[in-house]
Order: structure tokens, then sequence, then C-alpha cells
């Protein structure tokens, strides 16, 4: 599974007869699996602007440091997170969780927090761990972590920050999923995520200017309202559109340039079919798996008792280059 230009598809999952749906394995996996905890310790890194962000670490490893990022409204507790955290300490790798601004279980101080497309965070935190042990051995991310990754390698040139990276069931084009979340059932996932960003954004109320009232925080149903209301004017952007067009990673992949494994499932349901990239959008160094099962994160075979994702991405970082 050597990286290159192309795109494996309708690779096909031995899903067995209970998880062949796509919301059985995004829900089975993320929500209803279970995945034991590693021993881990926690670290506040200041950020230039005057926020910070938190780090977990596992226990020191001999085959070097894994940076992971995790999706939307994710952290330390998210089940794909112990899955791969768990897998990485037993491989003798060093794991280490960068949580957003906001996702570690306390507030961050400042208006802003983070998007999809906020990669500042990211290159602090990588810069700063690379000054202290060396070259990353790699970068992982899943969903949102997924876009801010694909988006940070294609900015500029990371050679020396990261020997490869590794991204899952990403949103490339953002407008494309959130049209998406706002269809059937994937409203589940969508009313889920909305509500726990508006319980954040109704506690900074009282400490921050907010481009909306709290009642109009409540109101916002939709990922287009929403980013629309609170994300694009917070952060910098002049409509949700502009957000999308400009923070999407799909417009970035033809210019990443270390070795890059991605995992996409064609009935996620956080993103429509038509928005999955073409070989002609990928640089030499991104190799695209496409399965024809696995929902969001999920990826589950044998009736859940095996993980393709786990297996491929420990797979993938053990390679040597």
């Amino acid at each position: 599974m050597s990286p290159q230009n192309g795109i494996v598809a309708n690779h096909t999952l031995d899903t067995g007869p209970l998880l062949t749906n796509a919301h059985l394995q995004t829900i089975w996996a993320n929500t209803v699996k279970n995945y034991s905890s590693v021993k881990s310790s926690s670290e506040r890194v200041e950020l230039p602007d005057g926020d910070f962000v938190d780090l977990e670490w596992s226990p020191p490893g001999e085959r070097g440091v894994v940076l992971l990022l995790h999706g939307l409204e994710g952290g330390a507790d998210s089940s794909y997170i112990k899955a791969i955290f768990s897998q990485l300490t037993k491989s003798n790798f060093q794991a280490v969780l960068l949580q957003f601004r906001g996702c570690s279980g306390v507030p961050n101080r400042l208006t802003r927090t983070y998007h999809s497309g906020h990669t500042s965070d990211l290159d602090y935190v990588a810069q700063l761990i690379v000054k202290r042990i060396g070259k990353l051995s790699a970068v992982i991310g899943y969903s949102l972590g997924g876009n801010v990754l694909l988006k940070w390698l294609g900015e500029s040139n990371k050679s020396g920050l990261a020997d490869r990276a590794l991204a899952v069931s990403v949103p490339f084009d953002l407008a494309k999923s959130a049209t998406r979340l706002d269809q059937g059932f994937s409203r589940i996932y969508r009313n889920r995520l909305i509500r726990s960003l508006q319980n954040k954004y109704i506690l900074k109320a009282g400490k921050n200017e907010l481009p909306c009232t709290v009642d109009e925080i409540r109101r916002l149903k939709s990922f287009w309202s929403f980013d629309e209301k609170l994300t694009a004017p917070i952060h910098g952007f002049s409509s949700a559109e502009d957000y999308y067009t400009r923070s999407s990673c799909r417009y970035y992949l033809n210019k990443v340039s270390i070795p890059t494994l991605i995992i996409q499932s064609k009935d996620d349901p956080f993103l429509s079919e038509d928005a999955l990239p073409k070989e002609s959008d990928l640089s030499p160094h991104v190799h695209l798996i496409l399965t024809d099962k696995g929902g969001h994160v999920g990826f589950l075979e044998k009736n859940g008792t095996k993980s393709y994702l786990t297996s491929n991405i420990m797979k993938f970082i053990s390679q040597v280059l």
C-alpha cells in the first residue's frame, strides 16, 4: 500500500450481515463499540494569540511520535481516538492528541474557536513537537481533523515536519457536506453536532461579544445557517459559502508533498459521493482508498469484530519509506 497518485475504487469490506448499512457502521463504531483507555498525560500549550490548546500524550515509544487530530466536537473520549491511541501504544509508538480549542472540556479564552480550515494551531503544535523530538513519524486526522490536515499539507511543504500523513472520512467539499447533513437520517448527526456547538457559544455569550444573541444561536438548525451567522463572521469569512470555499481541503490535494493515505467510504453519511476527489485532484504523493461501505469513521468488518481502519492505519505508518 505504498502511496502513489491513484484511487483504489470499489474496495469491498467484509462487513458481515449486521453492519452493511452506513448508519449502523457509523453508530456502532462511534457510540456502541467499547475501546480500552490508555494512561496518558496532559499538557497545555499556550498559543501566540493568547489562547491555548491541550495535548494528551501516551507513554513514550521507541518507534516515534504520531500526532492525532480529532473530528468536529471530538476529543480524547472519542471512540476512534481511543482505538488508535491504544493501538499505537501497543505498537511502541507514542501518540499525542491535539485537542482543538475548547474541545478538552475547558472553554477556550477567545471568541474564536476552531473550524475546518483553521491550520495555524496544528502548524504551531507540530513545530513545537518537532523541536523537541525531531520529525513526526506521522500525522493522522479524522473527519474535520482530516480536512485540517490535508489543507495544512497543501499550504506548504511539510517534509521537514512529518514522514507521512493519513486522513479518514474527510469532508473534502464543506458546502456539499453541509448540504448532505441536511438530508434524511444524516440530520441526526447534524443535530447532535450543532447542539454541542450551540452550547459552547451560549457559554461564551456571557464573556465574549458574539454576532448573534443567545436566542438566535438556539434557532440555528443547519450547518449552513450556523456557519453563516457564527463561524464565518467570527473567523473572518464574509459568508458560509466563503468559509466553505476557502477551507475545503479538496483544493489543496494536488499540492501535498509527503506520502499521504486517505481512507474514505463511498457511503459516508456526512458526504455525497459526487464530492469525492478524482484522480486528477491528487498530487503524486496522495493515495486514496475508496471502500464500498464503512459509513463515517466506521470501517468495521466481520460484524464489528475487526477494524479495517485500524489495521490499515498501522500497516501504513509502519512501512519503511
